[in-house]
């Protein structure tokens, strides 16, 4: 401690002697040196390189990175395995799903369409608990397949 309080009586505050910001930008400008014999010019040619790719990266569509080496590890949480296929079952998916039918069943403005898709289901299936099942599976697709248009309801047909 006591030689900083020597170095700063002499040199004056710290910030107008301080290297360290420079050091560690030369570290990373030396990594751009290609040609021993013009340092400067392929210090300056790299970091312009760099700085063009930075800009040019976000206009475009699905960009990979080319040099760099896909991580091991990637897409495992996905289901991707390294021996064989790995099912995965994306149990929050699942119960958005499940909400979003029980909260599709429980409106009363939906009541025409449940028991159209009920009625067309019962016509091509006699047991009545495949007929729930099929109802839980295919509902959501069946209604979106009907392109309903906005505000439209069975009161305004």
């Amino acid at each position: 401690m006591i030689h900083l309080a020597y170095q700063i009586f002499v040199l004056g505050p710290t910030y107008m002697h301080h290297m360290y910001k420079y050091v560690r930008h030369m570290v990373v400008m030396k990594g751009y040196v290609r040609n021993r014999a013009h340092p400067e010019g392929s210090m300056i040619e790299g970091c312009t390189t760099e700085e063009v790719i930075e800009c040019c990266v976000d206009y475009i569509k699905d960009g990979k990175p080319t040099g760099v080496t896909v991580s091991r590890h990637h897409g495992r949480l996905s289901g991707k395995g390294t021996k064989g296929h790995k099912s995965f079952i994306d149990v929050t998916y699942q119960r958005v799903c499940e909400t979003h039918f029980s909260i599709m069943q429980q409106l009363v403005v939906m009541r025409p369409y449940v028991e159209k898709h009920l009625h067309e289901l019962r016509e091509r299936i006699q047991d009545e608990t495949l007929i729930m099942k099929q109802h839980k599976l295919q509902y959501i697709a069946w209604l979106k397949d009907l392109n309903i248009s906005i505000g439209e309801t069975s009161k305004e047909k």
